[in-house]
């Protein structure tokens, strides 16, 4: 069964379509690693919006199946009904299947990771989403320069302002929208270039902004129907008469 693409599957795409568009890094904002040098895009996401009506898809999940190509999120029932998720895509060994409740199960070239015991129906959000698709050009002076007016061409000869004109030229050819497309995603109406020295003085850099609509899945919202026998353990509620809190046992369901 095919899954909705994962964030992290269509975010590495975005990453990957505007390196290419704009010949710099592409880096999110929210990335835990240390400042780049200049000549780089900076990459975010907007809030979603909700496009329409979601609904809501409901499937069995299948059983493990020998000699068969798996994708990344895909699901299998194996082993006594456990339920696993691939994690790597790739071919299933000829016997067997995943095993056990680890989270790196190597089965064939595939890598499955235990999900829960009896998730038999997979429920999945399905829509549409808008999203904006911020992206921030900053590039530095050309070297020997000394304090270059914010106009100057700079390095890789080629202003911040270019480049992201030159990137949403690109983001229309059939080569950057089939890269997107592949993850479900539509780049559509593309707003300015905004030239960011023109709105404060920063002549020490070029600097420039735009944000691309965009529309794709609804990101893929699994629950798994369990088999639950019971359930138990304690909650803690606060603010009681007096103040304080006091720990309330929740029973079997």
């Amino acid at each position: 069964m095919s899954q909705q693409p994962t964030w992290a599957v269509i975010e590495s795409t975005f990453q990957s379509v505007i390196a290419t568009a704009s010949g710099l890094s592409a880096l999110w904002a929210y990335m835990n690693v240390n400042a780049p040098t200049y000549q780089y895009v900076r990459l975010s996401l907007s809030p979603l919006t909700t496009v329409g009506i979601d609904f809501v898809d409901e499937r069995d999940v299948p059983d493990w199946v020998a000699l068969t190509v798996y994708a990344a999120g895909d699901r299998v029932t194996n082993d006594t009904n456990k339920t696993y998720r691939c994690t790597t895509g790739g071919t299933s060994a000829a016997a067997g299947g995943p095993t056990g409740t680890g989270a790196s199960i190597v089965d064939g070239t595939v890598t499955w990771a235990y999900v829960s015991e009896a998730a038999g129906v997979a429920l999945t959000v399905v829509g549409v989403r808008e999203v904006s698709l911020q992206m921030e050009c900053f590039t530095g002076p050309a070297p020997g320069s000394v304090a270059p007016a914010a106009g100057l061409v700079e390095a890789l000869g080629s202003t911040a302002r270019a480049v992201l004109d030159e990137v949403v030229t690109r983001l229309r050819l059939p080569t950057a929208r089939d890269a997107l497309a592949a993850v479900g995603v539509t780049p559509f109406d593309p707003g300015p270039v905004n030239w960011i020295p023109d709105i404060v003085s920063i002549g020490f850099r070029g600097r420039a902004s735009c944000d691309v609509r965009c529309r794709m899945p609804a990101r893929a919202l699994a629950e798994y129907v369990n088999w639950i026998a019971s359930v138990a353990g304690t909650a803690t509620i606060e603010g009681m008469p007096g103040g304080g809190s006091v720990a309330v046992p929740i029973g079997s369901a």
